[in-house]
C-alpha cells in the first residue's frame, strides 16, 4: 500500500527538468552574471555609488532566495533524475551550500576594520561556477534552444573577459575609490602618458571605465591600434595575459558559436548531398526523364514541406502507450470515418493507429490502376485526388480531403475498377493488408468482426459511384466532386447521390480565367530571373541609401548634386520605386506553397503573404518619406531627406528572403549561395560600420575637431567618395583586426564605437567561418566517410593477410560504389530513394529493372503486381572490369541478370574465355532454380551492372501467387531442366572459344605539360629590401597583424589596401572553414565511437556497477577500438557482392575449415608446430572432440566429396565470424548453453577447473574448442577463459544447418552419428562416473593408522628434548620461527607493494602524468632561458632541481602503469609493465638519459677551481634534458589516441603546451637578434638594464604576433628581423588556424550525437503541431527524449552490447537484475546458468515521471522488474485510483502470462529504469533448458487454478 505521507513529500520536491524550475534557474544565471560584472567594478573602481549598491543588495536578496530554493528543486546522478526529499537536502548541504553561503555572505561590513579588507567582496565573484554549472546543464538537454544558450554563453564569457581585463588595466595606474578613500592616478611611466592632458582633467568614473573597455575590447579582439599601449614591464605583463586572455576565451567562445552555426547549416547540406546523389543515380542508370522529374518534384516537395525528414521510424522508441496515444490523436479522424472498426474495441483501435502510415503524393502520381490487385485502405488528409474509369482521359470524381476509400480491397483480393490519381500535392495515409493481419492475432475478436462486416458490404463494384457511395466517399456529397456525364444510366439511389453532390459544386465561385487571374510558379524561369534582377537592384539601393544617409550631409564632404551625382540618384531612385512596386505586383500573383501543394487562388495568395508581415515591410519601405523634408523649409531639407529614407533599408530583409530561399531551393548551387550570402553580410556590415564610424566624427555641420576625421587630414575640398574610402579603410582594419594605428579614435564615442565595430567584425567572421565549415564539411562528409570505411578494409586486409590481388579487386569494386552512390547508399543496405512512396518506388524500380525482370522466363507470365515487388527485392550490383561475379561449383540462391554491360564465361580454371553473356541475358538458374552448385564462372568484361534476386526473398513473394508458385515449382521438380543446364555447361567447358577480348591498353599516370620558371633574379640589393619590406607588410596585413609601422598614405593605395585586407581576412576563413571541416570529418568515426563508450560508462555507473566488471567492459572497449578502429566485419557482406565475399572468406577461414572439420584443403597458413598436443583427459575436461567433427560424424566418401567440393567451402566460410577476447576475459562458463565452435587465430585461452581457481591447460593459436555443444547442443563442460588477448572465429550451429540444408544426405548422416556418439558417451559416463567419498573411518584406515602413530610419537620425542634445553635456547627456538615469519612478512609487503600497477584511467596517475607536462614545459622554458640570457635565478634552478625530482620518481611511477604492448596485450602484471617500459623506444633509457643528473658531475669537477660559475655551469650541463620534449608529445600523441580520455581537454592542454613553446623559442631567438644587432634591432626605443627584461619584451612582442594584436609599439628594424618576423607571423597563423579548427572539430563532433537526437526530437515535435495533436501530448514527448537523453544518450542497451563477448553481457545483465529474477516467485527454481541466459533476454526502458508503463485493457507480453524509481498501480486508466505503490526490485505485469489483458495501470511515480522480459523472450528458452520451462509451466497452471 501506498503512504499518501511519502507521497507529499515528494511532491514538494521539484523536479530540475519542470519547466518553471528551468525558468528559475534561467533567471538567476544572469543575476549571477550581472553580480559578477557588479563586484569587479566595484573593487577596481568605485563601490561608493548609491545605485549600485542598491543592484548589490538586490541581486543578493535574489541569490538568497536561489539557497533557499535549491532545498526543494531535485537533481541528476548519471542521468537518474532523484527526487527523495532527504538525498536533494542532504546533497546540497554537502555540495553548493557551504560555496553559495561563502558568496552571499556581507563582507564589505569588514572595510570598516581595515580598507584592505574590501577585497573579500571578491566573494560574489564565486558565483561565476554558478552560472557556467546552469550554461553546462542546459547544454546537456537536448530540449533546449542552443542558439540562445551558446550566444549567452559566448556573451557571458566575453563580458567577464572584457570586464576583467579592464579592471586590470585600469589597476595598473590607478587605486579604486571607495568609502573613505578616494581615487588616486599617478600620470608616471605608464598608459597615462598616452593620454592628452585635457583628457586627463576631470574624467569621471565612467570615462576611466570606458577608456579601460575599451583598450580590453581592442586587445582582446586582436585589433591592437597601439594608441593605448604597454609602457613599462609590469603593463606589458598584463598585456601579454590579456591577450592571451582573449586567444584561448574568444577562440572558445567563437568555436562554440561556429559549431552551433555549422551543426544548424548541416541539415540543407546532408539533404543537397543526397539529391545530387539521387540525381546522378538516375541518370547513370539511364532513367526515363520523366521518372526522373517526378523523383525531383517529389524530394523538392518533401523538402519544402518537411525540410527533408521523415517521421517513419522515428517514434518506435517511445513508449508503447504513448504511442499509442500519439497515433489515435493522429488518425482520429479516419478510424472514426472507416465503417470496418467502428464495432472493435479501443485497444484494437489504438493499436491499429500504429499501422498507419503517411506518404507524400505529388502532382499526377498514381496510387492505385484500374484492373489491379491493391490490398490497401487510404484516407486523404490534405489535397485533391482524381478518379477515372477504366480509360485514363474519362475523370469520374475528384476526391477531396477526408476522404476514406479502399476498405472492402483491404481485406479481399478484389481488382480496382478505377484509376486513381493525386492532381494536387497530397498527404494520403495507408492502411496495408499485411499491417491490419497482423493484429488478428491478438485482437481475435476484431478479426471476427471486420471480415463479418466486410462480407455483408462486398457488392457489386461495376460502378464507381455507386462504390463511392458503399466505400463511404459520397456519405457527405462536398467530399466527392462528380462529372456531369456520370448522370446517364445511375440509379435513382445514385442520383440523389449526384444531385446533392453537383448542388454542392455549383454552389462555389467559379475560378475567372483572365489576365491578371494568372499567377506564376515558384520555379518558374520569369519568377527565378525576376528573383535574380530583384536582388541585385536591392543590394545596390540599400548600401546607395546607407552611403547617402552617412557621407552626403557633412558641410566637410562635396555635396551629392555636384558632379552630376544627384541626378544619377534619383533617377536610380525613381527606378527602384518601378521596380519594388512591380516586385509586390508579383508577390501577389506567385504561387504559394501548402499542404495542398502550390495554390493558385489569388485570394489565399494575399492571405498568406499579409499573415508573413512581407506585404507591410514591402509596402513600408516604398513610402516616400522624404516628403515631409519640404515641412523643414529649405534650410536643412538634405539632412532630414536623409534621416526619412532610411526606411528603404527595410527592403535588407528581402535580400535575406531572398537568399533564405536560395539556400532552401534545390534546384540552386548551395556553395554558390553561400558563399554569396556570405560576401553580402560581411560586406554590408562593413559599409554600414564604415557609416557609423564616420556619422561619429563628422555632423552635418562639419568633421569635429581631435576626431579621427579631423586627424586622418579629412577637408572639405575632398569629395564625399574620398571620405568613404578613407573611413572604409579605417573601418576595414578594425573589421578584419588589423589595426595599423594610423588612423585612431579621437574620442570616447569614437573609441565605444570602435570597440563595438570591433565585435561585430569578429562575430560577423565567426558567422562566415562557421557557415564555410558547415559546407565544406558537409560536401566532403559522404566522401570523407566512404574512405574511412574503405580505409578500414584495407587494414582488415592487411592485418589478416590478404593477398595483394585481392586487395586490387577491393578497391576497383568500392571505386566504381563510389561513383555509382556517391557514398549515399550500398547495396546491402536500404535502397537510395527508400523515403520514396510506395507507388512512386515501384514506378523507379519498374523503370529500372522491371523491362528485365519480366523478360526472365519464369516470371514471363506474372502479373504486375509480382513484378513490383520482385523489383523491390531485387539489388544492383555494378563489377568492375575483370571481376568474377559468379564461381563454377559455387551454391548460391542468387538469379543474376545483366543490366548493363558484357560478361564472359570461363573455364573452371579460369585460364580461358569459352562464351559471353550479354545484356537482358541471365545466369544462376542452378541455385536459383534447384539449389545445386553454379555451372558456369562468369566475369566482368565490361563495366556491368547485374541485377541480383535472391530466391529465399521470392519464396515470400510467392505466397500471394499461388499461380505463378505452382508454375515454378514445377520447373525446380523437373530434372531434365537440371540436366540440361549441366550438358551445356560442360560443352562450353569442352570447347575452344574463337572469341577474342579486344586488347586491353594500361595507360600509366604522366605528367602532360610544361613547367615555366623565370629567369629574372634579385640583382640589386635595395630591390631585394623592397620586397623582403613588401612581403613584411602584406604578411602582416594577411595575418592580421598590422603593426602600423608601415601602411598606405595615398587614396588610392588605402583603397587597394582594403581590397588586399578583404581579401586576406576571406581567404583566412575559407582556410580555417576548410581545415575545420576536414578535421571533423576525420575524427568523426572515433568521436562516434567515443560517445557509445561514454553511453556505456554512464549505463553501467547509473546500475552501480563499480570494481572490476565495470574496468572489464571499459577495457574491452578500448581493446576493440585498439584493434579494430570501430570496423565491424559484417561492413564486407553489407558493401561488397557475394562472390568477392566469398574469396575473402575462403581466404581468411580456410585455416578453421581445415582443423575443425578434417577436410584437407589448401591453406595460405599454417600453425601445426605451434599447437600442444591433448590429452584424452584433457579433451574430456575442455568438452572438445577426440576427433575433428566431419572425420567423427561423416564416412570417408562424404569427407572426400566435401573435401573437393569448392562449393561447400565457400559456403562454410561464409557462415564463420570473428569476435574479440581480451585477457582475463571470459568465453564462456561451465553449464552455460552454447552452439557455437571456437578457433584461436591469435593468443592462448585457458581451461579452468570446477571452481575456476585453478589453470588445468591453455590451448594455444591453431587449435579450437568447443564442437561438442555444436554438434550435440549441450551445455558447456567447463569455463573457458581468454589468457591472453585473442581473436577466434566462430561458427554457430544455426548458421552450420543453414549450409547443411543444402546438403540433405550430409546433413541426415551426421545428424544420426551425432545422436549415435552422444548416447555412447553418456553411456560412458554412467560407467566410469566418480564413486562417492568414502567414510571418515574408512579414509583413515586407508591411510594407515601405523604411519600416523609413528608421527605422533617422533613429535613427542622431539619435545622432550627441547625441555632439558637451557632457557636461552628454548626462548630462541620459540622466538625465532616468530621473527623470521615477521620479516617475510615485511619482504612480502615491499616487494607485494612493489608489485602492485595501477591501470592507465587511475586519476592519480592522470593528475601526476599531466602535471609533469606543465612542469617539464617549465622546466624547457626555465633551461633554455637561463642558458641564452647568461644569468641564472636562483628561483628558476630551484624549480628545475624540484622538477629533476619529480622526472625520477615518475620514472619510477611508469614500471608500475599498466599499457598496452605493440602487439595490443595489456600488460597489467608488474613484470609485463616493467618489460614494456624497459623495451619501449622512448621508454627507460630514454627517460634515464634525459633525467640523469649531469648537474651532480659538474658539482664534483668544478668544486675546487671555479665555484662562481658552479650555477651556469649545471645550467649548460642541463641541457642535455631538453630532448625529452620528444616524450612529452608521444605521450600527449598516445593520450589523444584513447577513447576514454577528455579529447577536448588533452588538445587544449597540447594548445598550451604547443602555444608556451612556439613563444618561447620565438622570443629567444629575438633576443639573439639583440646579441647580433645591439640597439640597431628592436630594443632601440625600449630601456632594458639586463637580459631578463629584454627575454620579457620579446614574449610581450611574440605574443602580440601570435594573437595578431600588433600594437605597433615594438618594431622590426633591421632586414634580418623582418625577415624572422615574416616567418614567425607565418608560423603563428598556420599554428592558430590548425589547433583552433582542431578544437572546433573536436567541439563539433563532441556533440554529434547529440545534434542527431536533437535533430529527430524537433523533427516529432514539428510532426506532432503539423498534426495538432495536443499540447499535453508534446510535452509527454518532449519530457520522455529529455531523460533518455541523459539516462543513455539515446543508444538503447542492444546496441551499447553489440560486439561485447556474450559471457560478459551476461554477467553484466545479471549483475543488474539477477537478483530481482531470481526472487520473482515464477523463476526461483532456476538454476545460475538458467538465470544468466535469462538475464541475457532482458531488455531496458525509462519512463519520466507521470509517464504510464502500460494502460488497464491493453494487450501486453511483458514482465517489469523495476531497477530505479516507484511505481503506482491504479485501477482506472487515467492513474488516479492508486491502490499500491512499488519499490526498487519489486516485479509487476506478471500476470500478462496467464491473461490476455491488462488488469491495471502502472504510472511512473517518479523517475524510473525497469527491465522488460517479454513472452517471446521466455518461451526461447523452452528447447535449451526443457526441465525448468517445464517447471515454469507447472507454477503456471497452478496459479491459473487459484
Amino acid at each position: 500500500m501506498h503512504d499518501p505521507r511519502e507521497m507529499k513529500d515528494e511532491a514538494s520536491i521539484r523536479s530540475p527538468k519542470q519547466r518553471n524550475v528551468r525558468l528559475w534557474s534561467a533567471f538567476f544565471s544572469l543575476t549571477c552574471l550581472a553580480a559578477v560584472l557588479e563586484c569587479l567594478f566595484e573593487l577596481f573602481f568605485n563601490s561608493d555609488i548609491s545605485g549600485l549598491s542598491f543592484m548589490r543588495y538586490i541581486l543578493d536578496v535574489i541569490f538568497i532566495i536561489n539557497i533557499i530554493s535549491r532545498f526543494f528543486i531535485g537533481y541528476e546522478v548519471h542521468g537518474v533524475v532523484i527526487t527523495d526529499p532527504k538525498k536533494v537536502r542532504k546533497k546540497y548541504l554537502r555540495t553548493w551550500f557551504f560555496f553559495d553561503l561563502l558568496s552571499v555572505l556581507p563582507f564589505q561590513a569588514l572595510k570598516q576594520v581595515h580598507p584592505y579588507m574590501r577585497f573579500l567582496e571578491a566573494s560574489r565573484c564565486l558565483r561565476v561556477f554558478r552560472l557556467f554549472t546552469i550554461i553546462s546543464y542546459f547544454s546537456k538537454e537536448p530540449d533546449t534552444n542552443k542558439v540562445l544558450l551558446t550566444a549567452f554563453r559566448m556573451f557571458s564569457i566575453m563580458a567577464l573577459s572584457v570586464q576583467f581585463s579592464a579592471c586590470l588595466w585600469f589597476n595598473q595606474v590607478c587605486d579604486a575609490d571607495y568609502k573613505g578613500h578616494k581615487k588616486v592616478c599617478t600620470k608616471g611611466d605608464n598608459w597615462l602618458l598616452l593620454l592628452s592632458e585635457s583628457n586627463l582633467t576631470g574624467i569621471s568614473d565612467v570615462e576611466w571605465y570606458a577608456t579601460s573597455v575599451y583598450w580590453s575590447v581592442i586587445t582582446l579582439c586582436t585589433i591592437g591600434y597601439g594608441d593605448i599601449h604597454a609602457t613599462n614591464l609590469e603593463e606589458s605583463t598584463v598585456a601579454s595575459v590579456v591577450m592571451l586572455l582573449g586567444l584561448l576565451a574568444f577562440g572558445f567562445s567563437m568555436s562554440s558559436l561556429s559549431t552551433v552555426i555549422s551543426n544548424m547549416a548541416s541539415l540543407r547540406g546532408r539533404f543537397h548531398h543526397r539529391i545530387e546523389a539521387v540525381l546522378h543515380y538516375m541518370m547513370h542508370m539511364d532513367l526515363p526523364m520523366e521518372i526522373q522529374t517526378m523523383v525531383h518534384h517529389y524530394y523538392y516537395y518533401l523538402w519544402l514541406h518537411q525540410k527533408g525528414r521523415n517521421i517513419t521510424g522515428l517514434m518506435d522508441d517511445l513508449p508503447n502507450v504513448l504511442r499509442e496515444d500519439i497515433s489515435s490523436s493522429c488518425y482520429r479522424s479516419l478510424i472514426k470515418k472507416a465503417k470496418l472498426f467502428r464495432n472493435t474495441a479501443n485497444g484494437f483501435k489504438m493499436a491499429l493507429s500504429l499501422k498507419l502510415k503517411t506518404y507524400t503524393y505529388i502532382p499526377g502520381q498514381t496510387l492505385a490502376k484500374a484492373g489491379e490487385i491493391n490490398q490497401n485502405l487510404y484516407y486523404i488528409k490534405h489535397g485533391h485526388v482524381q478518379v477515372f474509369s477504366q480509360n485514363p482521359e474519362v475523370e469520374i470524381a475528384t476526391l477531396l480531403p477526408g476522404t476514406l476509400f479502399g476498405e472492402v480491397h483491404l481485406l479481399y483480393e478484389i481488382p480496382r475498377n478505377v484509376t486513381i490519381r493525386a492532381s494536387t500535392l497530397c498527404e494520403i495515409t495507408i492502411l496495408e493488408h499485411k499491417d491490419l493481419l497482423s493484429l488478428f492475432d491478438e485482437f481475435p475478436e476484431a478479426a471476427v468482426q471486420i471480415s463479418r462486416d466486410a462480407k455483408t458490404r462486398l457488392q457489386n463494384l461495376r460502378c464507381p459511384i455507386e462504390e463511392a457511395y458503399i466505400f463511404g466517399l459520397a456519405s457527405i456529397p462536398q467530399n466527392v466532386a462528380f462529372e456531369r456525364e456520370q448522370w446517364i444510366n445511375l440509379q435513382p439511389r445514385e442520383q440523389r447521390i449526384f444531385a446533392a453532390s453537383f448542388e454542392y459544386a455549383s454552389n462555389q465561385i467559379p475560378p475567372m480565367n483572365s489576365f491578371w487571374k494568372t499567377t506564376f510558379h515558384p520555379q518558374s524561369a520569369f519568377i527565378k530571373t525576376w528573383r535574380y534582377f530583384f536582388s541585385w537592384c536591392l543590394t545596390v539601393s540599400v548600401f546607395l541609401e546607407a552611403w547617402v544617409f552617412f557621407f552626403t550631409h557633412s558641410a566637410d564632404a562635396k555635396g551629392v548634386f555636384t558632379e552630376d551625382w544627384g541626378a544619377f540618384y534619383f533617377v536610380f531612385k525613381v527606378l527602384i520605386y518601378i521596380v519594388a512596386a512591380f516586385d509586390i505586383f508579383v508577390n501577389l500573383r506567385t504561387d504559394v506553397f501548402t499542404k495542398d501543394g502550390h495554390v493558385t487562388d489569388l485570394a489565399v495568395i494575399f492571405r498568406v503573404y499579409r499573415k508573413s508581415w512581407n506585404f507591410y515591410y514591402d509596402v513600408l519601405a516604398l513610402l516616400p518619406l522624404e516628403l515631409i523634408s519640404f515641412a523643414f523649409g529649405a534650410t536643412e531639407p538634405w539632412t532630414v531627406s536623409c534621416l526619412v529614407r532610411l526606411n528603404r533599408l527595410l527592403l535588407i530583409r528581402r535580400i535575406y528572403l531572398y537568399f533564405r530561399q536560395n539556400e532552401c531551393d534545390l534546384y540552386s548551387h548551395l556553395y554558390e549561395q553561400r558563399i554569396a550570402k556570405c560576401l553580402f553580410i560581411f560586406f554590408f556590415s562593413l559599409h554600414f560600420c564604415a557609416g557609423m564610424l564616420y556619422l561619429s566624427a563628422c555632423d552635418n555641420k562639419r568633421c569635429l575637431e581631435e576626431s579621427w576625421a579631423w586627424n586622418a587630414g579629412l577637408k572639405p575640398s575632398q569629395s564625399s567618395f574620398e571620405h568613404y574610402i578613407i573611413t572604409v579603410y579605417w573601418t576595414t582594419t578594425t573589421f578584419t583586426s588589423v589595426g595599423y594605428g594610423d588612423i585612431v579614435p579621437g574620442s570616447l564615442i569614437e573609441q565605444c564605437l570602435a570597440a563595438i565595430v570591433g565585435l561585430i567584425g569578429m562575430l560577423v567572421l565567426t558567422y562566415v567561418i562557421g557557415l564555410m565549415c558547415a559546407t565544406i564539411s558537409d560536401r566532403n562528409a559522404k566522401r570523407l566517410t566512404f574512405q574511412n570505411v574503405f580505409s578500414e578494409m584495407r587494414q582488415f586486409m592487411e592485418r589478416h593477410g590478404v593477398a595483394a590481388s585481392l586487395q586490387i579487386r577491393v578497391k576497383n569494386y568500392m571505386n566504381l560504389l563510389w561513383n555509382k552512390y556517391q557514398g549515399a547508399a550500398y547495396p546491402g543496405g536500404p535502397f537510395l530513394m527508400h523515403d520514396l512512396s510506395i507507388e512512386l518506388k515501384h514506378s523507379v524500380l519498374m523503370a529500372e529493372r522491371g523491362e528485365l525482370l519480366s523478360q526472365i522466363p519464369f516470371f514471363s507470365e506474372a502479373e504486375q503486381s509480382f513484378i513490383q515487388n520482385l523489383a523491390l527485392t531485387s539489388v544492383i550490383y555494378s563489377f568492375p572490369e575483370g571481376e568474377i561475379i559468379q564461381y563454377s561449383n559455387t551454391l548460391s540462391t542468387e538469379l543474376f541478370c545483366i543490366l548493363q554491360g558484357t560478361c564472359q564465361i570461363l573455364k573452371d580454371d579460369l585460364s580461358e574465355i569459352v562464351g559471353h553473356y550479354y545484356k537482358g541475358m541471365f545466369f544462376g538458374e542452378a541455385g536459383f532454380l534447384f539449389g545445386k552448385p553454379a555451372t558456369l564462372t562468369v566475369r566482368a568484361m565490361t563495366c556491368c551492372k547485374i541485377v541480383v534476386i535472391d530466391f529465399d526473398k521470392v519464396k515470400v513473394l510467392l505466397e500471394k501467387h499461388p499461380r505463378l508458385k505452382s508454375q515454378i515449382k514445377q520447373s525446380c521438380a523437373n530434372p531434365q531442366r537440371y540436366a540440361t543446364l549441366v550438358e551445356d555447361a560442360k560443352k562450353l567447358q569442352e570447347s575452344q572459344s574463337d572469341v577474342q577480348d579486344s586488347p586491353t591498353h594500361s595507360a600509366s599516370m604522366r605528367f602532360q605539360g610544361s613547367r615555366n620558371s623565370s629567369n629574372s633574379k634579385c640583382c640589386t640589393a635595395s630591390f631585394l629590401q623592397i620586397y623582403l619590406m613588401s612581403l613584411y607588410f602584406a604578411t602582416s596585413t594577411l595575418c592580421t597583424v598590422g603593426f602600423g609601422d608601415i601602411y598606405p598614405c595615398l587614396s588610392a593605395s588605402r583603397a587597394g589596401q582594403v581590397f588586399i585586407m578583404l581579401i586576406g581576412v576571406l581567404f583566412v576563413g575559407w582556410l580555417s572553414g576548410s581545415v575545420t571541416g576536414m578535421l571533423a570529418n576525420t575524427d568523426a568515426l572515433r568521436a562516434a565511437y567515443t560517445e557509445k563508450a561514454e553511453s556505456m560508462k554512464l549505463f553501467l555507473k547509473s546500475h552501480r556497477l563499480t570494481g572490476a566488471l565495470y574496468n572489464q567492459v571499459i577495457g574491452f572497449y578500448k581493446f576493440r577500438w585498439m584493434c579494430t578502429k570501430g570496423f565491424d566485419q559484417d561492413k564486407l557482406s553489407q558493401y561488397l557482392p557475394s562472390s568477392l565475399v566469398s574469396d575473402l572468406s575462403t581466404v581468411l577461414y580456410a585455416d578453421f575449415i581445415a582443423k575443425v572439420f578434417g577436410l584437407k584443403i589448401q591453406r595460405t597458413t599454417t600453425q601445426e608446430s605451434e599447437i600442444n598436443l591433448l590429452s584424452t583427459v584433457e579433451i574430456t575436461r575442455a568438452g572438445k572432440l577426440s576427433l575433428p567433427v566431419f572425420e567423427m560424424t561423416l564416412s570417408k566418401t562424404w569427407l572426400e566429396q566435401l573435401e573437393n567440393d569448392g562449393c561447400f567451402i565457400r559456403l562454410l566460410a561464409g557462415g564463420v565470424s570473428q569476435c574479440l577476447y581480451r585477457a582475463s576475459d571470459v568465453i564462456y562458463k561451465k553449464g552455460d548453453c552454447g552452439s557455437e565452435v571456437y578457433f584461436v587465430e591469435k593468443g592462448e585461452v585457458e581451461v579452468l577447473s570446477n571452481n575456476e581457481s585453478k589453470v588445468l591447460f591453455k590451448l594455444s593459436a591453431g587449435q579450437y574448442f568447443g564442437e561438442r555443444s555444436l554438434l550435440f547442443h549441450e551445455p558447456r563442460a567447463a569455463t573457458i577463459r581468454a589468457a591472453t588477448n585473442s581473436e577466434m572465429y566462430v561458427l554457430s550451429q544455426k548458421s552450420l544447418h543453414e549450409i547443411l540444408k543444402y546438403y540433405p544426405h550430409i546433413h541426415e548422416q551426421m545428424q544420426s552419428s551425432a545422436d549415435e556418439i552422444k548416447d555412447l558417451l553418456h553411456e560412458d559416463y554412467q560407467i566410469h562416473a566418480p564413486a562417492r567419498p568414502d567414510s571418515a573411518p574408512t579414509t583413515f584406515r586407508r591411510a594407515g593408522w601405523e604411519q600416523l602413530y609413528r608421527d605422533h610419537m617422533t613429535e613427542n620425542e622431539e619435545r622432550a628434548i627441547l625441555r632439558l634445553q637451557p632457557l636461552h635456547v628454548r626462548l630462541w627456538t620459540r622466538v625465532s620461527p616468530l621473527l623470521i615469519w615477521f620479516l617475510l612478512k615485511i619482504f612480502n609487503f615491499i616487494r607485494m607493494s612493489n608489485n602492485r600497477t595501477m591501470d592507465a584511467d587511475n586519476s592519480f596517475r592522470v593528475v601526476y602524468q599531466y602535471t609533469g607536462c606543465i612542469l617539464f614545459t617549465i622546466l624547457f622554458w626555465a633551461i633554455t632561458l637561463m642558458s641564452s640570457v647568461h644569468s641564472v635565478n636562483v628561483y628558476l634552478l630551484l624549480l628545475t632541481t624540484c622538477t629533476q625530482v619529480f622526472q625520477m620518481f615518475e620514472i619510477f611511477l611508469k614500471f608500475h602503469i599498466a599499457t598496452y604492448d605493440d602487439h595490443r596485450a595489456f600488460a597489467s602484471d608488474y613484470k609485463s609493465t616493467s618489460h614494456s617500459y624497459l623495451t619501449r623506444k622512448f621508454g627507460f633509457a630514454f627517460d634515464m638519459a634525459c633525467a640523469f643528473p649531469f648537474g651532480l658531475i659538474i658539482v664534483h669537477l668544478v668544486e675546487k677551481d671555479s665555484p662562481l660559475f658552479l650555477p651556469i655551469m649545471i645550467i649548460y650541463a642541463r641541457i642535455a634534458h631538453l630532448p625529452r620534449i620528444i616524450s612529452l608529445l608521444v605521450f600527449m600523441w598516445k593520450e589523444e589516441q584513447s577513447i576514454t580520455s577528455n579529447l577536448l581537454c588533452i588538445r587544449m592542454i597540447k594548445f598550451f603546451v604547443h602555444s608556451v613553446l612556439f613563444v618561447h623559442c620565438a622570443a629567444m631567438l629575438c633576443v639573439s637578434f639583440v646579441e647580433i644587432y645591439g640597439v640597431m634591432s628592436w630594443i632601440a626605443e625600449i630601456e632594458i638594464s639586463d637580459f631578463s627584461e629584454m627575454y620579457k619584451y620579446a614574449v610581450y612582442w611574440i605574443v602580440q604576433i601570435y594573437t595578431t594584436v600588433g600594437f605597433g609599439d615594438i618594431l622590426s628594424l633591421n632586414l634580418g628581423e623582418v625577415m624572422a618576423c615574416t616567418f614567425i607571423m607565418i608560423l603563428s597563423k598556420i599554428q592558430v588556424i590548425y589547433k583552433m579548427g582542431l578544437l572546433i572539430a573536436t567541439q563539433t563532433n563532441k556533440n554529434t550525437l547529440q545534434v542527431a537526437f536533437e535533430a529527430k526530437l524537433q523533427t516529432i515535435l514539428e510532426y506532432m503541431k503539423h498534426e495538432r495533436i495536443p499540447r499535453q501530448l508534446q510535452n509527454r514527448v518532449s519530457h520522455f527524449y529529455n531523460y533518455q537523453w541523459n539516462r543513455n544518450k539515446g543508444i538503447c542497451t542492444e546496441e551499447l552490447f553489440r560486439g561485447v563477448p556474450r559471457c560478459l553481457k551476461m554477467d553484466v545483465l545479471m549483475s543488474i537484475c539477477g537478483e530481482y529474477l531470481k526472487s520473482h516467485h515464477l523463476f526461483s527454481h532456476f538454476t545460475i546458468p538458467v538465470m544468466r541466459e535469462l538475464s541475457a533476454r532482458v531488455t531496458f526502458r525509462c519512463f519520466p515521471v507521470g509517464e504510464c508503463i502500460y494502460r488497464k485493457g491493453d494487450s501486453g507480453t511483458e514482465i517489469y522488474f523495476l531497477l530505479i524509481g516507484k511505481v503506482n498501480l491504479c485501477l482506472d486508466t487515467r492513474g488516479h485510483e492508486v491502490y499500491q505503490r512499488l519499490c526498487r526490485g519489486t516485479a509487476f505485469g506478471d500476470r500478462i502470462v496467464i491473461e490476455h489483458t491488462r488488469h491495471d495501470t502502472a504510472i511512473a511515480a517518479n523517475y524510473v529504469d525497469v527491465a522488460v522480459l517479454s513472452k517471446t523472450s521466455l518461451a526461447s528458452l523452452s528447447h535449451l533448458y526443457p526441465a525448468a520451462m517445464h517447471k515454469l509451466k507447472e507454477k503456471l497452471a497452478d496459479i491459473q487454478q487459484e
